[in-house]
């Protein structure tokens, strides 16, 4: 497993980890973070995150396997908002997380994304 970073950090993050399919997973998929299109990149295939989607996923992949707490998630992705963001915005990260996962996991992909429970969440890399 690798994690690579392009020369233009600004513009992709690429990460790798295995695909799940019955009893193997050893097949690489590819997950790339397009900055400037605010997209991610599934092998191969183009999909556009909303703006919370590519906030939350910006965040996950530049902590390489580090939590991220739930307060710092949000700050990360609601910091700039003139009101701080929703009220009971830990339970809107959830289900927008709960979202984008099951947008990855419909494209034939395992989820990356992991949760201590109480604490936030990391992204799994296989070895």
């Amino acid at each position: 497993m690798s994690v690579s970073l392009c020369a233009d950090f600004e513009r992709t993050v690429t990460t790798a980890y295995p695909r799940v399919t019955g009893n193997e997973s050893d097949i690489p998929a590819t997950l790339s973070l397009d900055r400037l299109g605010r997209a991610i990149v599934v092998d191969g295939t183009w999909v556009r995150l909303t703006r919370t989607e590519f906030r939350i996923m910006d965040r996950l992949l530049r902590t390489r396997s580090e939590v991220v707490l739930w307060d710092v998630l949000i700050d990360w992705v609601y910091g700039d908002a003139e009101d701080g963001g929703p009220e009971n915005a830990r339970r809107t990260l959830r289900v927008m997380v709960h979202k984008l996962k099951h947008r990855v996991l419909g494209m034939g992909l395992p989820w990356p994304v992991r949760s201590r429970p109480c604490w936030g969440l990391y992204v799994e890399y296989g070895s």
